[in-house]
């Protein structure tokens, strides 16, 4: 018992002696703490574009598999959205209903897995990161194979993808910042 009440004693003082201290941390400690919490309060605008990228290129993967952009069907896939959307709204509503869909399912899950602060900068520069997400996913569909006819249809899936972009940022917006 003596052993026990002894380190508990040694404990206390040691704590005593801590509170007592008014020696700063090694600048390094410092330096480092510093810049983990500032990325934490305020991330800047290229690390929450690569990941939002990150999140995009894991989200069109599932998207292409579900709808196909462009006669794309990386997962020879027989059945998809786009066949019904052209069935019912005919060549140019699919087109503007894929871009629509491309990008609203990227946000949504990036709504989910950014933090408030990342949010907070995409809200600030909501259409340079969208533009650039854009212009990349038209560069990757193109280099994957995609046919993409450079007339109407392609400014309609354009269309599609900034507004299902812009509609599902405010609601983002809404629900992350509210």
């Amino acid at each position: 018992m003596k052993t026990n009440d002894r380190s508990l004693q040694q404990e206390k003082n040691d704590f005593l002696i801590f509170l007592g201290s008014h020696e700063n941390p090694p600048r390094d400690v410092k330096e480092i703490t510093r810049n983990k919490i500032q990325a934490l309060i305020s991330p800047s605008i290229q690390t929450v574009f690569l990941k939002i990228f990150a999140i995009h290129f894991i989200s069109a993967l599932v998207s292409l598999r579900i709808c196909h952009q462009f006669e794309l069907n990386p997962f020879h896939v027989h059945q998809s959205v786009s066949d019904y959307l052209t069935e019912t709204f005919g060549h140019y509503g699919c087109s503007f209903g894929g871009g629509l869909y491309f990008f609203s399912q990227t946000l949504i899950f990036a709504g989910f897995l950014l933090t408030r602060e990342e949010v907070r900068v995409l809200k600030k520069n909501l259409y340079s990161q969208i533009t650039m997400l854009l212009l990349i996913s038209m560069m990757l569909l193109f280099a994957a194979g995609a046919k993409i006819s450079f007339e109407s249809t392609i400014l309609i899936w354009v269309a599609g993808s900034i507004i299902g972009s812009l509609l599902t940022t405010k609601f983002i917006f809404k629900l992350k910042l509210a």
